[in-house]
């Protein structure tokens, strides 16, 4: 069966590391020939663009080319080049002729979708988030085209039957992790020292609140050598504003931005503690994450982030607009004792085991095969 996944860039964000895995997950069977077709180079897109988001690109591609899966970039430019975009997947879809098309982001499905108008090429698209931005497109064009379309929640797929998806068109499938990556056998439980967020610098991350949280909370410890850091990973939009923000509370030496970063895995077992206070959500990947490495976890209650962090079981839940209750929980977790922390690792781990990539692979296969399958 011939598979291809289709992303809008090879970006740091959880959707674009979710393809990448699953994909590499998939190739382990030698009767699927899989290929990427990514719309946009980080170079044309509207991402920040640094040497490292450019070097993330590459170890990306060279990544998958290593197991055997053929990435082709279209070289559509950020709101423009759809015409031409659409004739090179016609094309790319005649050489191939893939059995399946799997779509991720909703312009990506609806530049594919446009490109492979009157093909009969039998589509599914993902769903990342429970923020339907084109819900009409997706109504009367997307409804009507594609076979199935993947909710990565059960609070995505509620956003989308309220949207007027097709209801028997959808399908929940979590996102899930190579658990195996994230094990952290020799975890020490110590007073935190390094607080972790990781996510694109988006409005949607709410960055803005976190700094200015996590500056107050900072302030009220007097012992200065007990004052713990901030580190922060992702780039974007929001970079520089939230940079002149860290300068002007005076928060530099313990809030570090430290941009886009390929050694996930090993700051999330350097960290102590993970912090998420995103205004919206579908299902973090990073938030598994950090569960699979035995974080406990402070994060807004929204998306499906409840599912990952339990009140009072490997941490707390918060209003993502409630500044004053971030501080407090903070508070909360620098006072905690040793063995809470150890019991809220515990915790976040089990948590964790229930989002193993290779069983949610085996479920997407089978969505594959249906798919194939439907007349």
């Amino acid at each position: 069966m011939k598979i291809v996944n289709v992303i809008g860039s090879c970006a740091s964000g959880g959707a674009e590391i979710l393809v990448k895995d699953t994909l590499i997950s998939l190739s382990k069977n030698k009767n699927l020939e899989l290929e990427l077709w990514v719309m946009t180079n980080v170079k044309d897109s509207n991402l920040q663009i640094t040497q490292n988001s450019l070097n993330f690109e590459k170890e990306y591609t060279a990544e998958l080319n290593k197991n055997g899966i053929n990435v082709k970039f279209l070289e559509k430019r950020s709101n423009k080049d759809s015409l031409k975009t659409w004739l090179k997947i016609r094309k790319l879809y005649d050489e191939i002729k893939p059995d399946i098309i799997h779509t991720h982001l909703e312009s990506v499905t609806f530049n594919t979708a446009m490109g492979l108008l009157g093909k009969g090429a039998k589509q599914i698209q993902t769903i990342h988030s429970i923020k339907i931005s084109y819900p009409k497109i997706q109504r009367f064009f997307l409804n009507n085209v594609l076979e199935k379309n993947i909710a990565i929640s059960k609070e995505v797929k509620l956003s989308m039957i309220e949207k007027k998806f097709n209801k028997n068109k959808i399908k929940e499938i979590p996102n899930a992790i190579n658990l195996n990556k994230f094990k952290n056998n020799e975890k020490k439980f110590q007073i935190p020292k390094i607080y972790l967020a990781v996510g694109r610098l988006g409005k949607e991350k709410n960055h803005e609140l976190l700094i200015r949280a996590y500056s107050k909370f900072i302030k009220n410890i007097e012992n200065v050598e007990k004052k713990p850091v901030l580190k922060i990973v992702g780039d974007g939009v929001e970079k520089e504003k939230l940079k002149k923000l860290i300068e002007e509370l005076k928060m530099n030496n313990f809030i570090k931005l430290l941009g886009v970063k390929d050694n996930i895995p090993e700051l999330l077992k350097e960290a102590d503690v993970y912090l998420m206070t995103s205004k919206w959500e579908g299902f973090s990947i990073s938030l598994i994450e950090a569960a699979a490495s035995g974080l406990p976890i402070i994060a807004t209650d929204v998306g499906s982030n409840s599912l990952i962090c339990k009140n009072n079981t490997n941490g707390w839940i918060f209003d993502s607009e409630d500044e004053e209750e971030l501080i407090n929980l903070l508070e909360k977790m620098q006072k905690l004792d040793l063995m809470n922390l150890k019991k809220f690792s515990e915790n976040s781990i089990k948590i964790s085991n229930q989002y193993d990539l290779e069983e949610i692979s085996k479920e997407l296969l089978k969505t594959y095969f249906e798919v194939k399958r439907k007349k």
